[in-house]
């Protein structure tokens, strides 16, 4: 059989995902390809697939039942799979299609190969999956991706937290662990043996760990330090500010960690612990950054705007303002986005925000750069305003009083979007993205704004949902 993957217009970020479906198809004696979304018709009538693949998250899954209608109008015999994050709880597709929910390795050659197949079935086994098949995406069809320096690996599964805005706080996912191992983990040495593979065959600069949280387990760390000695490739993880201590970062440093990035969300005790579910002091999160800037690591903080508080702008405010004195590397902030399922959706519901959760399907994004969901939310235009200079306030904090008298201002998005990528931009490529090997300096950043999945933003959703 033959399966084609479709995956955004100008992606620069692997879908890694697929490249494990793919590689586990190609195991089974199966053919991949993979295309971009404008390129959708003509891969379909010059390749002529068995099936057609789409990797689905929350607020895009009108894009991808468009695409896959008009795929239907010209191409009947074609099948079409879905699966991603948005189908975890959400099973029924757009329009008629396979659907594959959780891990999908098995269950996509199951579907391909007509058998019946398991739904929320996890892998627990990681080692004994075939290495992520990179030939799908490092090639001359995305070059974005192929050019791009930073190489994409997963060495764990799962988390063990439930904040609010994450699928992991949805009660109906956790039923379903319940009892399970919710961390599965990739040996140390097969995790090594997918780097060194990647870098000898296509190149790269830096190694991006795309674990939720990288490193929990102490004695798996302790172990990938050690081997890591023969790959010394610098790298990028996801840390938890609970887990910054001494010894780990100490580990991490010693492994060859060249950037970490953490999530605060909120500079308000009250709100990470009462509306996300993140009981983390001030005190805490000013220790972990102080840590890292001993160990001389680069960090990124990442925050949320936009929650259903009293006074959502001055959340968002004293947000900044603890941001600016922690002083990290880059500060990121995202505009929250209620996907339903989840705890904080519930949450909107139990208000009176929402009448119900499905409500809610309506209103997020497919990314969270754009504007703030929760329906009625004071304040919402300057919060979205705030959210463009972020960046450049926490940058150079002498333009916090700029800022603050410019969120009363409407300058018009595009010049507030503009504001926003080249102030990203020029951060990323100068400070946070940025590796020096020698005599070499990479800038990792593209010349683009990116979306919550590395790839170009798309500003207009509806627009492109009609391409292919």
């Amino acid at each position: 059989m033959r399966v084609l993957f479709v995956t955004h217009d100008g992606a620069s970020h692997e879908p890694l995902g697929l490249e494990y479906v793919s590689a586990a198809l190609k195991a089974a004696g199966h053919a991949t390809r993979a295309c971009m979304q404008s390129q959708v018709s003509s891969s379909v009538f010059a390749w002529r697939p068995d099936f057609v693949a789409f990797q689905v998250i929350s607020g895009d899954e009108v894009r991808w039942g468009t695409v896959a209608s008009r795929l239907r109008q010209y191409s009947p015999k074609t099948r079409i799979i879905f699966g991603g994050p948005h189908f975890l709880f959400f099973s029924k597709a757009e329009q008629d299609g396979i659907v594959v929910r959780g891990d999908g390795e098995q269950s996509i050659v199951d579907a391909v190969e007509g058998r019946t197949h398991a739904n929320m079935h996890p892998v627990h086994e990681l080692d004994s999956l075939s290495h992520p098949d990179r030939e799908l995406f490092y090639n001359d069809r995305f070059p974005g991706i192929r050019d791009n320096p930073i190489r994409n690996f997963i060495s764990c599964r799962g988390c063990p937290y439930k904040c609010t805005y994450c699928y992991n706080s949805n009660l109906e996912w956790l039923a379903m662990t319940e009892g399970k191992d919710r961390l599965r983990y990739h040996s140390p040495e097969w995790i090594i043996d997918d780097i060194e593979r990647t870098f000898r065959d296509y190149g790269g600069r830096l190694v991006s760990f795309v674990d939720d949280i990288f490193g929990i387990d102490m004695e798996w760390l302790e172990q990938f330090t050690v081997l890591y000695q023969r790959v010394r490739i610098p790298f990028f993880a996801q840390l938890r500010p609970k887990l910054i201590t001494e010894e780990r970062v100490r580990l991490l440093k010693e492994a060859g960690i060249h950037i970490a990035s953490f999530a605060i969300e909120s500079g308000n005790e009250e709100t990470r612990a009462e509306v996300l579910d993140r009981r983390e002091s001030n005190e805490l999160i000013e220790n972990g950054c102080s840590l890292l800037r001993k160990y001389g690591i680069k960090f990124r903080m990442q925050n949320m705007l936009g929650l259903p508080v009293a006074d959502p702008l001055a959340d968002a405010l004293e947000t900044l303002r603890f941001n600016v004195k922690c002083k990290p590397t880059l500060s990121w902030c995202s505009l929250l986005q209620p996907y339903p399922g989840t705890a904080i959706a519930d949450m909107l519901v139990r208000k009176g925000v929402v009448k119900s959760q499905e409500e809610l399907r309506f209103l997020v994004n497919a990314t969270f750069f754009d504007e703030c969901s929760v329906p009625g939310l004071k304040d919402k235009r300057k919060i979205e305003r705030l959210h463009k200079y972020w960046s450049a306030v926490v940058r150079w904090p002498w333009l916090y009083p700029v800022a603050r008298a410019l969120i009363h201002v409407n300058l018009g998005r595009k010049l507030q979007n503009w504001i926003f990528d080249k102030t990203k931009n020029y951060i990323n490529a100068r400070e946070y993205w940025r590796v020096e090997l020698g005599a070499h300096v990479s800038r990792i950043n593209s010349d683009g704004p990116l979306d919550r999945l590395g790839g170009e933003l798309v500003r207009n959703p509806e627009k492109e949902a009609c391409v292919g």
